[in-house]
């Protein structure tokens, strides 16, 4: 049976005291909890605004000029709005990984946020977790370099200007941001991010390559 908005409120309360607790080792498993909020919008669930008042405010840039907020006693990220409420100090924090989490996170909530748009209220969270879960679960999906050649790209892979200090990261440590792949509505695909990336492993003779799969 679907939950109601009132009962997500009521789950969000419930998970409160774990969710501050869990608050300073923020992963994907905790963003799935913070996601829920983004079914009906932002700003988040306010659960004590009394430790939210008196907390510092996390705040991480995914992109630049993009960040998330998040403070202990609030469920979800904060609106602009709530930052000048509940932010009596703010921490920038950053992490090179989570700012990659975090970015894929947004990428599968806006989405998820187009799937969900016509279904019923009072119907939506058991259809958002499982494209949330799908869209992350698809994240850095190995794929056979030579599999991804046969795809058509947005740029002919000859033409690409392999960067050398790239190339000697990748050399070393792998590719560690995905390339990326658009997926038209009638199914076929385009390589639309990554060709430098994707240059590197075919001269590095790489067998396979993170990708991540975007609707056009």
């Amino acid at each position: 049976m679907a939950l109601t908005e009132k009962e997500i409120r009521g789950i969000a309360v419930a998970t409160a005291d774990e969710v501050i607790a869990r608050q300073r080792e923020l992963e994907l498993d905790s963003l799935m909890l913070h996601s829920t909020v983004y079914i009906h919008g932002s700003p988040g669930i306010v659960v004590n605004e009394a430790v939210a008042k008196s907390s510092p405010c996390r705040c991480f840039e995914y992109e630049p000029g993009k960040k998330l907020c998040f403070s202990k006693g609030i469920v979800g990220a904060l609106s602009d709005e709530q930052e000048e409420i509940y932010c009596p100090s703010v921490e920038e924090l950053k992490s090179p990984g989570l700012e990659k989490r975090l970015k894929s996170w947004m990428g599968a909530v806006t989405i998820c946020k187009a799937e969900i748009k016509t279904i019923p209220e009072g119907e939506k969270l058991e259809p958002w977790l499982s494209c949330m879960g799908r869209e992350l679960a698809a994240q850095n999906s190995p794929m056979l370099t030579k599999e991804i050649l046969k795809l058509e790209t947005r740029l002919p892979l000859e033409l690409v200007e392999i960067n050398a200090e790239l190339r000697e990261d990748i050399r070393l440590n792998g590719i560690q941001e995905p390339i990326e792949i658009r997926v038209r509505e009638d199914g076929s695909q385009i390589v639309w991010d990554g060709l430098n990336r994707l240059a590197i492993a075919v001269e590095l003779n790489l067998e396979t390559v993170p990708v991540i799969f975007r609707k056009m």
